[in-house]
């Protein structure tokens, strides 16, 4: 950059852009979306586990009745 001389005026400084570029508002941080209202969250316990055939409920094992139990006899 030359350096003006001193009998030299000093040069014009440009004018301002009459149509500067709009400037963006700065964006928020990620916030999490909630969840929309009607839909259950997905959860690791709603994949079935492997093997099992989807859209058939798990089996269950079988209820093993329990035989009542006799109060024994106190030793005195």
């Amino acid at each position: 950059m030359p350096i003006p001389l001193p009998n030299q005026p000093y040069p014009e400084p440009t004018p301002a852009d009459p149509n500067p570029a709009p400037v963006s508002p700065p964006t928020p941080p990620e916030t999490p979306q909630p969840e929309p209202v009607g839909v259950p969250p997905t959860t690791p316990g709603n994949i079935p586990p492997p093997g099992e055939p989807v859209g058939v409920p798990p089996t269950t094992p079988q209820e093993i009745p329990v035989t009542p139990t006799t109060p024994q006899p106190t030793a005195s």
